[in-house]
């Protein structure tokens, strides 16, 4: 081995054993992690559930939804929700929906209709979940924002996002949920639902959640070296692509 293999080689030898006693003192460190109790879960709690599943998704801007009239000729059809929160409808014009939910947009399309249509009867249909989003980030293939649909469990969103890598640890998945004022951090062991089928910490995700699931100890361990030895990798390609034309493996530095 060339000296200057030698030098890397025990500088990450040494960078290796930093890193690990590094993760270890920040592995006990404490982290403000709210009650599992606090968030909706997937099984049990139904009257909660139906608070953020899509019976109350609320409808804004971009969504798409069918608009259905009964009897009404041809007033039925989709329509996507402009940024300014309005939909414009045939015969009575611009309607506001945002903020609404799909029912209450019923109503008040038929409404503004029963002075044009007599015994009107209206039904408003999601068809596309633009407006809403959550997030995931780390150690998966899916990585980045999600729509959000109103009915989404972590079981549901790791299924969608394509699960995890192997560089995951399935016990330390974070599910964060911020607001202006307050921050919950709920530890979701995605290991014991799918392993062993424990719901326990199945949640209901919610509009804007951050879903993280950080590396193993090892790999954080891995992706140290990496960075660390990122600018001397010109330097071995050099060292290599040398000796193998002129066969001198006597580098001196």
């Amino acid at each position: 081995m060339t000296r200057i293999h030698t030098r890397i080689a025990g500088t990450a030898m040494v960078m290796a054993a930093l890193a690990l006693a590094a993760l270890s003192t920040v592995g006990c460190a404490s982290v403000p992690y709210s009650d599992i109790n606090d968030a909706v879960l997937a099984k049990g709690h139904v009257r909660r559930r139906l608070e953020v599943i899509s019976g109350r998704y609320t409808l804004g801007a971009m969504d798409s939804i069918q608009v259905m009239v009964r009897d009404g000729g041809g007033l039925s059809g989709g329509h996507t929700i402009r940024p300014d929160g309005f939909i414009t409808f045939e015969m009575v014009g611009d309607v506001y929906v945002e903020g609404m939910t799909p029912m209450t947009a019923a109503d008040v399309i038929a409404e503004s209709l029963r002075v044009y249509v007599r015994n009107v009867d209206v039904t408003v249909r999601v068809t596309g979940f633009n407006s809403k989003q959550y997030f995931m980030f780390g150690e998966t293939p899916g990585r980045g924002a999600k729509q959000f649909t109103g009915d989404v469990t972590i079981l549901r969103a790791f299924a969608q996002a394509g699960g995890v890598t192997n560089r995951a640890a399935w016990d330390r998945i974070r599910l964060i949920r911020a607001t202006r004022t307050t921050r919950q951090i709920f530890r979701i062991n995605l290991g014991q639902i799918v392993k062993r089928g424990d719901w326990t910490t199945n949640v209901q995700i919610r509009e804007n959640d951050v879903i993280y699931v950080p590396p193993t100890r090892m790999a954080q361990v891995g992706y140290f070296l990496d960075n660390l030895l990122f600018p001397f990798r010109s330097v071995l390609g050099a060292a290599a692509t040398t000796r193998q034309v002129t066969g001198d493996g006597t580098w001196d530095f």
